[in-house]
């Protein structure tokens, strides 16, 4: 069971009209925003869009976690970032 997937953006206001516009399709419901992201969900599923604590662009290697021994977490961290 996945419980929350994290992505990253580089224009909060752009990521909010294109998931506001979605994210209902399928019940995941807007719950929280401010100037550093936006909060979806579900039941126990969490969606969020927030920019990069670092300061840095947002690119590719965005982490899904799931509720999973660590060391099948590691290994989908390990193959995010290679792919």
């Amino acid at each position: 069971m996945i419980h929350h997937v994290s992505v990253g953006t580089n224009d909060v206001e752009r990521s909010k009209r294109f998931y506001d516009a979605v994210l209902p399709i399928i019940g995941i419901l807007p719950m929280a925003e401010d100037d550093g992201g936006l909060g979806y969900g579900s039941g126990t599923f969490h969606f969020s869009v927030q920019v990069p604590i670092d300061g840095k662009p947002a690119t590719v290697g965005n982490v899904l976690i799931s509720p999973l021994p660590s060391r099948t977490v590691r290994w989908s961290i390990d193959f995010t970032q290679q792919h």
